[in-house]
């Protein structure tokens, strides 16, 4: 059959609390927020090039339902229950083996979260013909509706997300476990809500960034000085981060030995900690 009468397959994945800030266009080819042609509805939509062939778009209800009628997508599967359609962004990609866009989603993934805070998500990729789809790493929960917060993309950012994006893809993670273990802790982190369960997941993480399979008897002061050297730029701020982890692997502790912890300030702390993992992992790779 001629390419011209087949059917191309749609090869797409929600990207749920994901929304692009609105910016002028100040001439910069970077910042602008691209308009691409989509030929099979003769229409336009607000999206941009990501890398090489593959863009993240913006779907809005009126091509959603006309997918869900043609039963190229499952409303329920999709998140329907979760979000709101109007202004739903996806990843899009020409098609390609399927087992090359779980890994290269997840990549998408981590370099948005390590690039700036937000609860950007992702669940499942779409292949567009009989409600096909691939669920991705069934540890990264969804964020719980009441403590998510939405990620905003600024078009500047675009080039750093990019420079994360390549490094990740590069890393040697089955040589380099210790970095696998960090962002596996780190993405989990997003599907919960409780601090508790945040602090020993990041705490998981820097054990693993700092002190790898060694064991310290002072775990707190090994991962203050490991991460006070990589991240401090003066000797106040090394001694700042350097207390900072004396004291939380403290709470840590309390937190898996069942004792009973004080839960004031403990947003700062979660706070605080997922910004030097975040600042970490990126050093690092």
């Amino acid at each position: 059959m001629p390419e011209s009468e087949q059917t191309k397959t749609k090869l797409f994945c929600p990207l749920f609390n994901f929304q692009v800030s609105e910016i002028e266009d100040e001439g910069d080819d970077t910042k602008v927020i691209r308009v691409h042609e989509i030929k099979e509805r003769n229409s336009f939509v607000e999206g941009f090039d990501f890398i090489g062939d593959t863009i993240i778009r913006r779907i809005k209800n009126q091509e959603l339902e006309e997918m869900h009628v043609k039963r190229e997508i499952d409303l329920y599967v999709a998140g329907a229950f979760y979000n709101l359609y109007e202004g739903l962004f996806v990843i899009e990609f020409p098609q390609d083996p399927k087992e090359k866009l779980v890994p290269f989603v997840e990549n998408i993934l981590l370099a948005l979260r390590l690039c700036k805070e937000g609860d950007v998500f992702c669940k499942v990729i779409w292949f567009g013909s009989g409600l096909s789809f691939t669920i991705l790493n069934p540890t990264y929960e969804m964020p719980n509706p009441l403590h998510r917060t939405i990620y905003f993309l600024k078009m500047e950012e675009l080039g750093k997300i990019r420079e994360i994006f390549d490094k990740i893809t590069k890393a040697d993670f089955d040589r380099r476990r210790y970095l696998r273990i960090a962002c596996d802790r780190f993405n989990r982190s997003y599907g919960k809500s409780m601090h508790d369960e945040k602090i020993i997941d990041f705490m998981i993480a820097f054990e693993a960034l700092y002190l790898r399979e060694e064991k310290a008897p002072n775990s707190g002061q090994t991962i203050g000085v490991g991460c006070s050297m990589l991240l401090g730029k003066n000797d106040m701020e090394r001694r700042e981060i350097y207390d900072f982890f004396v004291k939380t692997y403290k709470l840590r502790n309390k937190i898996v030995h069942g004792s009973a912890i004080t839960y004031s300030g403990i947003d700062e702390t979660v706070s605080k900690l997922k910004g030097y993992l975040r600042k970490s992992i990126t050093a690092l790779l």
